[in-house]
This record gives structure tokens, sequence and C-alpha cells, in this order.
């Protein structure tokens, strides 16, 4: 059997290097799993067993050897078929308890012994594959597995266990009996198993010539392992592959001079004999944004800084005729509280930065340690909460204590004070309002203990132009097959093929790729010809382009500032203290050349007209405070809700207006 394994590679190897290289890939694969054994037998066909019945084990197996594999690619791009040949070993053990009365010191004791047995399995395991490949580097596989047996034993014996030092079996005079070993007899000569798994591709080298596959997978079984029984040996693995693929080293062209007009140079990759050869011209042109042509090709950028204030809403909300804090409030332990900074919550989605908010403020507290707050508690005075300023109380409370317990700030520093209904009420009259009216407020004197968060971000904003090439045969040649690919950083950005080539034009947009740099780069071409007698030539080349400030004298500096006013008073669109403090650092941070819109959302309590008409008169209340000579104001009431509105939280955040300011500097 080890002869025929060896030659059975070996002819799987020579049959690899027998293909198209850079389509196969080979290496080796181990894989290690557990067994799940579905068994009902009382003894092995043949081998005498007292045993009643094995219904249960466990076990494991282990596999290793080689793998190769052909890529589909020109008829299902993602698929792949394979082949693995490895040595497979599996190892199982069986025992079962059985009561029996003994005797022991002449007096009658009920004890007990056991059927012990123990399987070993060697195999020719033969496994074609199918991968497909899911998304990215991730691959999905699955194929028949065969497994021929080429060696097995087994080891049987009963054991007293119960008592295990004085109960002998009357046959043996010893505590064991039954004991035999031996090859497994009526062994299936052909295991089947249906095989499934996932695999992730993990480059070892900078060619990806080279790469490792981690894989889960689940193998079910088809058929026994023994014949006449039920002796099924499924089993939950994970391997790896280490592959070769083979990689064809690119032609690069030499990079040409720099001129006013990029000029691309093209040269014969592979010259066919007798046939007759196009005369190809490239034209190469950029279309701007405006549909205007030029060409030469640049990519223009400026620096740009995105400004977003945002505002913190200082209430902690309760379920009905409850004063547990809601789980959705990120609760830290001691040592998340120890490395907690503003900074890493700054960039998260305004409702996790809600959710964040006691520790906002607790941490601003432990940085100003002479600061103070006031928490009220608050109910909505109806139905289980009329009246009840105990819950207010254990609602403050309960917030009181997370501070000092978590965050260990001072009590000394927390004052507490009740209320039914808020000083400043959700609507009574509809349930959304009585809703969020069940709330504990965070009050502080100290501004920098409930100011907005403030999140900017500086990066480049580049103005990508469509790429326009036109390619012409000026010899007209006839009967060609093509196919044209165009890269940049091996990224293809255009592949295209056709019948009868007379010449050929497309565009590409650049805007896919970010990781360009300023100075020089080249597009990389590469054209590829069969004519009907099957001859094949190429042609490849590069076209230089460049990437440039968008002043060539001067730095352009663009930021655009977003800042949202929450905390409206019911059913009002004047300001309130804390949002007149949010105006004054937007008219902070206004330049003589800024612009500006007002945007006005409401939540969906109320009706659409009405929404709209209190949203326009939040709008345009605003510019009256704000030091731009043109701003545009615009109320979208309910019709786009900006937050999820099942939870108080959610709805208050949808009461804002919100202030886009932008302005460009030149310096």
């Amino acid at each position: 059997m080890k002869i025929l394994f060896t030659l059975i590679l070996v002819i799987f190897c020579i049959n690899i290097h027998a293909l198209e290289r850079e389509k196969i890939s080979y290496g080796i694969y181990a894989d290690y799993g557990i067994n799940i054994l579905n068994v009902d037998f009382g003894s092995l066909p043949g081998i005498p067993n007292c045993c009643n019945n094995f219904d249960k084990g466990n076990g494991y197996a282990f596999s290793l050897g080689g793998v190769g594999y052909y890529n589909f690619k020109n008829y299902v791009p993602k698929l792949k078929g394979g082949l693995r040949l490895t040595y497979y070993q599996s190892s199982n053990d069986f025992s079962i308890k059985e009561g029996e009365t003994f005797s022991v010191d002449n007096q009658p004791y009920e004890g007990e012994f056991e059927h012990l047995l123990t399987t070993k399995i060697q195999y020719l395991n033969i496994y074609p594959v199918l991968e497909y490949n899911i998304y990215d580097k991730l691959n999905l596989n699955l194929g028949l597995d065969f497994r021929i047996p080429i060696n097995s034993n087994y080891n049987q014996s009963e054991i007293i266990s119960d008592p295990i030092d004085r109960g002998v079996f009357p046959d043996t005079r010893t505590n064991i009996r039954n004991e035999k070993d031996g090859e497994i007899p009526n062994l299936n000569p052909l295991a089947s198993f249906i095989s499934i798994g996932v695999n992730y591709e993990l480059p070892l080298n900078n060619k990806r010539s080279l790469i490792a596959k981690p894989e889960i997978g689940f193998d079910y079984a088809l058929n026994s392992n023994v014949d006449g029984i039920t002796f099924y040996e499924n089993r939950i693995k994970i391997g790896v592959e280490v592959l070769f693929n083979f990689i064809r080293e690119p032609i690069v062209p030499p990079i040409p001079p720099m001129m006013n007009l990029p000029i691309p140079v093209f040269k014969k990759v592979v010259k066919p004999l007798e046939v007759k050869e196009p005369n190809l011209e490239f034209n190469f042109t950029s279309i701007d944004d405006n549909g205007d042509e030029e060409e030469l090709l640049e990519i223009k950028f400026n620096e740009r800084n995105n400004f977003t204030l945002k505002p913190m809403l200082t209430y902690v909300f309760f379920l009905e005729d409850s004063y547990k804090i809601r789980k959705e409030y990120r609760d830290l332990t001691p040592k998340e509280v120890s490395t907690f900074d503003i900074d890493s919550v700054k960039h998260l989605p305004t409702m996790d930065i809600y959710y964040n908010m006691m520790n906002v403020v607790a941490k601003r507290l432990t940085q100003r340690p002479q600061a103070t707050i006031t928490l009220i508690g608050c109910n909505s005075d109806e139905n289980l909460e009329l009246n009840d300023k105990k819950l207010s109380m254990n609602r403050a409370i309960a917030v009181r204590d997370y501070f000092i317990n978590t965050w260990k700030i001072d009590s000394a520093r927390i004052t507490i004070e009740t209320r039914n209904l808020p000083r400043l009420p959700s609507n009574v009259n509809h349930n959304d309002g009585i809703v969020e009216n069940r709330r504990v407020e965070i009050h502080s004197s100290d501004w920098e203990i409930v100011k907005p968060i403030i999140d900017q971000e500086f990066f480049q904003e580049f103005e990508f132009p469509t790429l326009k090439i036109s390619i012409n045969d000026l010899n007209n040649t006839k009967n060609l097959k093509w196919n044209l690919k165009a890269k940049f950083e091996g990224n293809i950005l255009y592949n295209g093929s056709g019948q009868d080539f007379i010449g050929t034009e497309f565009e590409i947009k650049l805007d896919k790729f970010d990781y360009f740099i300023i100075g020089y780069e080249e597009l990389e071409f590469q054209i590829d010809f069969e004519d009907s007698k099957g001859n094949k030539f190429s042609r490849s080349g590069s076209l230089p382009f460049t990437i440039v400030d968008d002043k060539e004298d001067e730095f352009t500096y663009i930021e655009v500032a977003k800042y949202n006013l929450i905390l409206f008073e019911f059913d009002k669109s004047r300001l309130t203290d804390a949002n007149q403090k949010i105006v004054d650092i937007i008219n902070s941070r206004i330049h003589p050349n800024s612009t500006g819109v007002a945007y006005a959302y409401t939540d969906r309590t109320g009706t659409e007209e009405h929404n709209l008409e209190l949203s326009d008169r939040r709008a345009k209340s605003i510019i009256n405070f704000i030091k731009i000579k043109d701003i545009d104001t615009e109320g979208k009431g309910e019709s786009f809700l900006l937050y999820d509105n099942y939870f108080p939280e959610g709805r208050f955040y949808c009461r804002t207006t919100e202030i886009i300011v932008t302005t460009e500097i030149t310096r």
C-alpha cells in the first residue's frame, strides 16, 4: 500500500507540471480532528465480548500528505479543482460499565465491571475537492473523501472497577478477563465521507507565490467503518495547507522621460512568426468633472479638515416603574476605567457616544477635581409612577452609585434632587413624551463637564479625472481576437476583450484607488492578440502621470465643520443656554469667506405638517445668531429620522438643528 501511495503521488505531481503552470498550485496538507462517533454494537464481528452494547465513545484522527489545485479561471473565475493524497490515522476508545454481584469476604457485594475497547485504523486518504472563493481571501471547499484501509488493530478487555482492590473474576482469578487484540475483522474496504470546510489565504511572501491556508471543516460518514455493525465516524477538524503558486514575472517597461505631454512607450513582449501584426496608435486624454478634456493627465488635491461638534445629551432614561440602569448604557470594568480615554469614543457614531455619556462625564470629573454635578431624578407622574418621588430618588441614587463605585468619584461632589415631572417635561399627552419623562438629568455649573465632544480629522481630498484611452490599428489587421488590461500598482483598472479588433475606446475613473502620493506615477497597459491560426502576440507599455497640489504657489486648506444643537424645549424654537454656548463656538470659528447651511429635524411625535413647520422655525431662528453673511436654511421635519425613535434618546437626538459651515482658506 505504501508503494501504491507513493506512485499515485508521483503521477499526481507529474500531471501538475504538465498543466499550464500559472493555473496550478501544490504543496502539503495536514489536519487534526475530534471524532464524533455514531455507534451501536456489542462486539466486533467474530470477536466474543459479553458487552450488551457500545453506544458512545471518543477519539481523534490526523492526516498528512500532499495537495494540488487547478484554477478554472478561464471558465469559472472563482472556482478551483483539487486533490489531496494523505496518510490518515484514526483512534477511538469505547467503554461501558455493567453491574454485577460479587462475593467479597464471603458476603454478596453489588459491584460493577467495565467493558473497554480501543481501535486504531490507518488509511490511504484520497480527497477530490472543489474550492470556491466566497469573498476576498475566504474560500469554501466541498468534496468526497475516500479512505482505503492499510492497517488496523483493536484491543479489548473487561476489568472490575468496583471493588477495585479485591474483586476477581472466577474464570481468570484476576480482575481482568476477555483480553483480546489483533486486526479489526470485516473492515470496510472503502470508507466514504462528504467533507466541507472553509479556509483563509495568508500570503507568506511578497510575491504571493507561497501561501498558507488555515482551514476548519467537518467530515460526514456515508458508511460504517466495519461491515455488519453501526460504526460511523464523523469528525470536526482544523487543518492547514501550505501551497506554492507559479507566478509569471511581469515585464517592466522603462519609464519614459516626463514631457509636457505624456508619451506612452510600447514594446513587443512576444514576437509572432510570419504573422501580420497591427500597428497600434494610442491616444490619451483626461476628462474633468465639467466634461472638459485635457491632454496632460494630472490629479489635484487639497488639504481638508472635517470638524464635527457632537452635543452631549446628559439624560439617563429608565423603563417604567424601574430604577435599574438599562443595559444599553456602557458599564465599564475597573480595568476599562483606568484606560478609558474620551478620544477613544469621539470617532464613534452619535448614539454610541451617548451610551458612553456617564463615562465621559465621570472622566471629566476626574480631570477637574473641583467640579461638581447635580443629579435630578424624575418620573412620568402617571399610572405606576404617579407622585412617586421615592422612585425618582432611587433612579438618581443608581446613577450616583455608578459614579462612586465604578469611577471612585467622591460622593461629596454629587448632589441629588428629586421631582415628579422634569422642569421641562416632554408631551405628557403622548406615550413618547411619557416615556421621556422617566429620567435622571445630569447638570453641572462647570461647562467643561457637559460640553459637546469635538471630533476632528485631517486628510487629503483628491480631484480625480476620468482617463479616456483610444487605440487604433493603422494596419487595419483583420480577424484578431483581443484582450486589453490596464493596471495601477498591480490592481486591474480595466479588463476588456472582443473579436475582430479594429480599435477600441474606453474610460477609467481613478477614484477607486486611495493610495496615491504626490509625485510621478504610471499606468501599465497590455493588449494580447490571437489570429485565426492560433498565433499569439502582445503589446505592452506605460503612461506616466503626476499628482500635484491644487495651487502651484498657494496652499489651499478646506474646513468642513458640522455642529448640532439639541435640547430644544418642547414645541419651542428658541435657543436654550446650552445651545447658545454651541452658537458661540460656531461664531468663534467663522471666517469672512465661510458659507453655511442649516437643516432642522424633528422626531416622530406630532403630525407631519406640524413637525415640518416647527423644524422650519428652528432653522430660521438659528441664523439670527450665526455670523455668516450667506446661510441657507431648510426644515425637514420628520421626513428623515436621523436616529431610531424606539428609545427616548433617539427621539431627543432627532430634535436637532444641524449647521454645516464650509471655509476655504488660502495661505
